[in-house]
């Protein structure tokens, strides 16, 4: 599994604030999990899955200067939500996109929406929130508005929304979405990654981003 654009999108626009205690579901590599850590001294709690993803996640995270700060656990959401009474200040996830019953591999795995449905993923984030936590996520633009409406069914509310967009000559494919226990006035945002040419990035991607990658 390589580092993906949308994980370093989530891990970049998500600010930690005053949060004491950060949650990461579906850590992957252990990309966004490192990346809030850079920004903070909370706990961070990462869960992943798949097990080549643990591995690759677990040796990522002792070479960094945050290991003491992170816990690794190999579950799902699901059997975490059910386990642990913790309650998190934060909740972060890079979800799986497609569902498919075809995936063998661990990236189709990790993109199968199979595998953990926006049902589960926002009943067991809205039971593991604090009542003034947010939870932030990545989605496809397409998915947003039944992704939205499964989170009010739960308790959660849309309060800030990034369209990102790879260029200015495209649609927007996807969207970072926070959500709270709290019905507030929504934020909307618009961040182009890309301007007219190929990797020639824009002002305001290279500053989101300026922390983590070397190129900015």
């Amino acid at each position: 599994m390589k580092i993906g654009t949308d994980g370093v999108l989530l891990g970049a626009w998500t600010k930690v604030g005053n949060a004491k205690r950060i949650l990461d579901i579906g850590t992957g590599t252990g990309l966004i999990a490192l990346m809030l850590a850079q920004q903070t001294e909370a706990e961070v709690n990462a869960i992943e899955v798949d097990l080549e993803a643990i591995y690759q996640a677990k040796e990522n995270i002792l070479k960094s200067p945050w290991s003491k700060q992170i816990s690794l656990w190999h579950t799902s959401i699901q059997t975490f939500a059910h386990m642990t009474e913790d309650r998190y200040d934060l909740i972060v996830s890079n979800p799986p996109f497609f569902n498919s019953d075809k995936a063998e591999t661990s990236r189709e795995i990790a993109r199968q929406q199979g595998k953990l449905t926006f049902e589960e993923l926002l009943r067991d984030a809205a039971t593991l929130l604090n009542p003034t936590g947010r939870f932030c996520v990545v989605i496809p633009t397409e998915a947003e508005e039944k992704f939205t409406a499964i989170a009010n069914q739960v308790g959660l509310y849309k309060n800030k929304m990034c369209s990102v967009y790879g260029n200015p000559n495209v649609p927007c494919k996807r969207v970072l979405l926070e959500y709270t226990k709290t019905n507030a006035l929504l934020v909307e945002e618009k961040l182009i990654i890309e301007k007219a040419k190929r990797h020639d990035y824009s002002p305001e991607y290279l500053a989101l981003v300026k922390d983590y990658l070397l190129f900015a």
